[in-house]
């Protein structure tokens, strides 16, 4: 705010707009009237309001009116703060409505990733605020409150903070939300009983089959799920070492799994002739896709590791390390890795974190830097040796030092038995989604699982 008549220049001239129009509320719809002021207790950006300023002008918007305050952060430049992803802490805000409240008698209301009841509840019970504001939780579960009322919060879908469906999407008048499809589809997609009931097999057990198989199930279908490992998931595994909050995806998703009568075959794999053994009405290939590797010399050598076997474990770095691809799975494992103090060099052709979700990319971005991770966007990886990465950038070739070298350069699908069965059976309905059958986010995965199931 750089005006300089009485709207401008001092903390208290800038509070002045607000109180003016709460005073004229209350003037037009008199005493009883109650007003709720909502305030950005800092903005985030340089030049803009801060916690400091926020406090001076509490008093004034009691003062003006206000019979509650709901204290929230950010704005237009720093818009990660208003809807804060799963790269930050629950209850990430509550400091700000736990600093003013201590200042002032009005009911004081927190937000910022409170979607969880026990966590909430916590807010209160601690005296942080008043009361809790929840948004984005609802889209995932409207039926939150009434879940967490009457003690089944581990029926709750939990939000995982993904912005990916509603805060994305609401930017093209969409609704959509990652974790619950049913979402601005109530009239297109309706659940119901199957008439006709059929056997469906599921090979491959990642978000997309485990929806499919769930939601069919529930329709009343014969449902037999098979995953050759020992894990459901599938890329959710690797991705929730990054960010362990969105786990609680497959722990709901694994949950309404079981109670939904589908079969679950772990640690099987099949082949198309052992799902035409089956004698299937219909298939459904969500067997996910492959790591690839980039085509240049010394990327076959011994001190290559891939980023999914970095995130879950089963491949472990050095000291110094260099990231090969920056789009999220890229940067989510170099953050993993300066997380643990590691020195990590990050280079992409492209710009860093391209297709990500333009809040996370935000977010991601900025603890890379303040992490210490050193960004190369628009390199190119030359070349890789025992000691290091050959990089061409701004033209010239610079090397950089590493004893790992981690590979995430995209993906490939892993769909060969929809070849198979299209081959064998040609008259088989054999449906391929997922990663299977392009690369796919979360959303889009889960989605389109269940379409397949609620058309089935």
């Amino acid at each position: 705010n750089r005006r300089d008549d009485r709207y401008g220049g001092s903390v208290l001239n800038r509070a002045r707009f607000p109180c003016d129009i709460m005073r004229e509320i209350r003037r037009v719809c008199g005493a009883d009237f109650p007003i709720i002021f909502r305030v950005s207790a800092t903005e985030y950006v340089q030049g803009g309001t801060d916690l400091d300023d926020t406090l001076q002008q509490v008093p004034l918007f009691v003062e003006a009116g206000a019979d509650a305050l709901h204290v929230s952060a950010g704005s237009d430049e720093a818009l990660q703060w208003v809807t804060p992803d799963f790269n930050e802490p629950p209850a990430c805000l509550t400091y700000l409505a736990e600093a003013v409240k201590k200042i002032t008698k009005v009911p004081v209301i927190a937000v910022g990733k409170l979607g969880d009841p026990a966590v909430a509840n916590q807010v209160l019970e601690d005296g942080i605020a008043d009361f809790v504001a929840v948004g984005r939780p609802l889209l995932a579960d409207a039926y939150l409150p009434k879940k967490a009322q009457e003690g089944r919060s581990e029926d709750i879908m939990l939000c995982i903070y993904c912005n990916n469906g509603c805060t994305e999407n609401r930017l093209i008048g969409r609704n959509r939300c990652a974790v619950n499809p049913e979402l601005g589809q109530e009239a297109v997609y309706r659940f119901e009983k199957t008439k006709k009931k059929k056997k469906i097999v599921i090979v491959g057990g990642g978000l997309a089959g485990m929806e499919t198989a769930t939601i069919a199930a529930e329709r009343g279908h014969d449902v037999q799920l098979y995953e050759k490992t020992g894990t459901l998931g599938g890329q959710w595994i690797p991705a929730t070492a990054a960010k362990p909050q969105i786990g609680t995806l497959t722990v709901n998703m694994e949950r309404r799994l079981a109670a939904s009568g589908a079969k679950l075959h772990l640690n099987t794999a099949l082949d198309a002739k052992g799902v035409l053994a089956l004698k299937p009405d219909l298939v459904v290939v969500a067997t996910g896709a492959k790591q690839t590797t980039p085509k240049i010399p010394g990327a076959d050598g011994k001190n290559i590791v891939m980023a999914w076997d970095v995130l879950d474990g089963s491949a472990k770095t050095g000291q110094e390390v260099v990231v090969v691809g920056g789009g999220l799975t890229g940067s989510d494992a170099a953050y993993f890795l300066a997380r643990q103090g590691k020195r990590v060099s990050l280079i992409n052709n492209s710009q860093v974190l391209v297709h990500v979700e333009r809040l996370s990319k935000l977010t991601l971005k900025e603890k890379l830097i303040n992490h210490g991770v050193y960004l190369y966007p628009l390199s190119k990886a030359e070349s890789i040796t025992e000691k290091g990465v050959n990089v061409i950038n701004d033209g010239e070739i610079v090397f950089l030092k590493a004893d790992t070298v981690v590979i995430s350069v995209g993906v490939k699908q892993d769909n060969a038995i929809a070849r198979e069965l299209a081959e064998l059976a040609p008259a088989l309905a054999v449906q391929t989604i997922g990663d299977a059958y392009d690369p796919r986010t979360a959303l889009e995965a889960i989605h389109e699982g269940f379409k397949i199931a609620t058309e089935a």
